[in-house]
């Protein structure tokens, strides 16, 4: 179709535009491991896709070990392309620290107050939670190894609450019942 109006000319022309689908691609949640194990990162969802990896892997799958933020590019046949990100974190081994430090809560279930003691660490802090985690009550301790420390819980009503005890090395959440 064209027409024209005061001497100029105007054609219209059809066209038919294909919208081709974006792949998707999910590596899912962050990772935590422990050190020395390793994690496989999958970035294969059934389609014939091709992937980039952000460490320069072609494959749909890497294996790591390493500590990172890992990133992969997919691109389908009609060169569309998605990406995605996963961030691993590696942990080294806690248990022999923690395994030095013992803390005794008493006499739990209690009526009006416990006796928090710790031994093989000083205790700097205390936090009282409700059942929900909100805090009723932080206290600045000064507690040397094995000192105790005297805990009110008469103005409190029956349920479970939870101390969480900090050290300078260490923190530990036990919960309380109060009858």
């Amino acid at each position: 179709m064209s027409g024209t109006t005061n001497g100029c000319t105007s054609t219209l022309v059809n066209a038919e535009v294909i919208v081709n689908p974006l792949p998707t691609i999910n590596l899912g949640a962050d990772t935590i491991l422990q050190q020395g194990s390793t994690v496989t990162l999958s970035a294969n969802n059934g389609l014939d896709l091709s992937y980039l990896w952000s460490n320069g892997a072609i494959t749909a799958d890497i294996s790591v070990a390493a500590m990172g933020t890992y990133s992969v590019t997919v691109t389908n046949s009609a060169a569309c392309t998605a990406s995605d990100e996963i961030v691993v974190t590696i942990i080294s081994s806690t248990q022999q620290a923690i395994a030095q430090v013992n803390i005794v809560v008493a006499p739990n279930p209690t009526q009006t107050e416990i006796r928090i003691t710790c031994t093989g660490a000083s205790m700097e802090s205390l936090h009282l939670m409700d059942p929900l985690g909100k805090s009723i009550l932080h206290e600045n301790l000064s507690k040397k190894d094995g000192e105790f420390y005297k805990l009110q819980l008469e103005n409190l009503p029956a349920g479970t609450y939870f101390v969480r005890i900090l050290g300078n090395d260490f923190s530990r959440t036990i919960p309380v019942v109060k009858y």
